[in-house]
């Protein structure tokens, strides 16, 4: 009996090894390894930034904004140097959205853009929104919209409220990030 269980355990562990050791890229390690690239452009944007939160702003808003977390961001800028390696980074990053773990809301396909925007988790609670847009003469880019729970209704009202103007002292520390990467 007790042997049947050590093959038992033997054969788990097996199989978990095996099923843990995926040849498919995540979204998450292409992340990480483009970081290192310098045809990339890589920021994370904490949520902080999306909403200036004051005294006018709703529960409701307050509510939609917590349960987003971070937003990971990825830029691929089309240069002479980076030409020849274009084809071959949007391709790993196509393939890795044709994943089934990946459900599509949205695609677009314009002449020279592209934009293909899908999820993880369920229609009602959303994990992860992935946006991919590419534009043949200036690059691509790729966000990852990382939270709890999300709601795509929710979050499409609160980015109608939300207010772009010089004024917002959010988005003058976002452009203060972006201006000091330049």
């Amino acid at each position: 009996m007790s042997q049947k269980f050590k093959l038992y355990g033997v054969l788990l562990l097996t199989v978990l090894s095996v099923l843990s050791c995926t040849k498919e890229l995540s979204l998450q390690r292409f992340f990480i390894d483009s970081k290192e690239n310098d045809y990339y452009l890589a920021l994370d944007i904490p949520s902080s930034i999306l909403i200036q939160k004051d005294e006018n702003t709703s529960q409701e808003i307050k509510d939609i904004t917590n349960t987003i977390r971070k937003i990971n961001f990825l830029g691929y800028q089309l240069t002479a140097a980076s030409e020849t390696d274009l084809s071959s980074e949007k391709s790993k990053i196509k393939a890795i959205l044709k994943q089934d773990s990946y459900h599509e809301l949205m695609r677009v396909n314009s002449g020279n853009t592209e934009l293909i925007v899908k999820f993880l988790g369920e229609e009602d609670a959303i994990d992860e929104v992935i946006i991919y847009g590419a534009d043949k003469e200036k690059g691509f880019l790729i966000m990852r919209v990382l939270g709890d729970k999300m709601n795509p209704a929710s979050i499409f009202k609160m980015l109608q409220k939300v207010k772009i103007d010089k004024d917002n002292m959010n988005f003058k520390q976002l452009k203060g990030i972006l201006s000091s990467i330049q």
